[in-house]
């Protein structure tokens, strides 16, 4: 690729085959009807995101970040989802605008609505007793899903931050944080709402 928007078009080609052979629904990189797996994603990469703009991805894609040197998706295949609905996130709506006729090629822009639970960052390092200097108010963590491999329960949370002069709950996806809740930890004290994630 010698573009950094080029990403998406490079791979049209097997997602279109994919699409073709299971029926899934495309959107920027992901599968719509396993949109849990698929926000659970980090970039090895320290782009900016004045970089990252250039990309023509929505900020929850994959293909948002550079490639170089990797993106690596979090849940490992054959782990079970935990007995616990709180901590699962519900897509609600999305939608994906093309640059062209193409919808496995480039995107102009794209949202997803989450319905689940969520908490300020802040609240939530001062709950686990953790110190973390420069968090701003408008860090949030969203969960999206929980698993469990027999031994251990881990909880996965989108890291987001408000985008300024939009609608409230309007957000951009900066991180994903994976945590092993402690013995005796409810998520009853994360807040139920929807995100709207761009």
């Amino acid at each position: 690729m010698t573009k950094k928007n080029d990403i998406l078009p490079a791979i049209s080609g097997l997602a279109r085959e994919i699409a073709q052979q299971s029926g899934y629904t495309y959107a920027a990189g992901i599968w719509i009807e396993e949109i849990r797996r698929g926000l659970a994603w980090h970039s090895s990469c320290s782009a900016t995101a004045k970089e990252s703009d250039e990309h023509h991805a929505p900020s929850w894609s994959w293909a948002f970040w550079p490639t170089s040197p990797g993106i690596e998706f979090m849940m490992r295949p054959g782990a079970l989802y935990a007995d616990m609905d709180e901590g699962k996130a519900t897509l609600i709506r999305y939608k994906i605008i093309p640059e062209d006729d193409d919808k496995f090629g480039r995107v102009k822009s794209g949202y997803i609505d989450l319905r689940g639970r969520g908490i300020s960052m802040r609240s939530w390092l001062e709950q686990n007793h953790l110190i973390f200097n420069y968090i701003s108010e408008e860090t949030f963590l969203f969960s999206i899903f929980t698993e469990d491999d027999d031994s251990t329960i881990y909880t996965y949370a989108l890291l987001l931050v408000q985008v300024e002069n939009s609608p409230k709950e309007t957000y951009r996806r900066v991180g994903l944080i994976t945590f092993w809740p402690r013995e005796g930890y409810s998520m009853d004290t994360w807040d139920k709402k929807e995100v709207h994630i761009i």
